[in-house]
């Protein structure tokens, strides 16, 4: 028996792709956006250390300014005072709240990979890497390769926050040409 794809079907993967264009254009602006000032996908990833909890904090309450006002009001209450059914919707979400603030840390990191391949700085899978970044340009990418690494420490013998501030004012010293 041979299927075929109702024209109701067509009507609706048809908007729902253009939809998903339309929304891929906006996150492009979000990451546009954000790389302006200065943000990286570094910044928002999590870290032992808590140096990121602040930046994560503002983009968690942007999120949550999104939600209807009965869910932001459910995730001020104390979880004790609720009943089951609310401490699942509560749960539910904190959830949606990590994963939209995953999101946006996956949306910046394709970004800053993509725009490091059009860069030639990166291999875009055809074994092929340009040489035509300067030297400045090398450099921040190794930084942002030793921030990532530090920021995945565990137990170091130093003073982690420390150093990872020093190596950001030491990329921001450094003109991204």
């Amino acid at each position: 028996m041979s299927k075929v794809i109702s024209a109701k079907s067509q009507e609706v993967l048809a908007a729902t792709i253009k939809d998903h264009n339309k929304l891929e254009t906006k996150w492009t602006s979000v990451t546009d956006s954000l790389s302006a000032d200065g943000i990286t996908s570094v910044d928002l990833a999590k870290t032992k250390t808590g140096e990121t909890e602040k930046l994560r904090a503002q983009v968690k309450s942007i999120i949550v300014s999104t939600f209807s006002s009965a869910k932001q009001n459910l995730l001020l209450k104390d979880t004790k005072t609720l009943d089951a059914n609310q401490k699942i919707q509560k749960k539910l979400a904190q959830n949606e709240i990590g994963s939209l603030l995953g999101l946006v840390e996956r949306k910046l990191k394709k970004a800053e990979h993509d725009a490091r391949v059009a860069a030639g700085m990166e291999d875009n899978g055809t074994g092929a890497q340009e040489s035509s970044k300067s030297e400045l340009q090398k450099i921040q990418a190794k930084l942002d390769e030793v921030l990532a690494k530090l920021n995945k420490l565990e137990n170091a013998e130093f003073d982690l926050v420390e150093t990872v501030k020093l190596i950001k004012t030491v990329k921001g010293m450094i003109p991204a040409v």
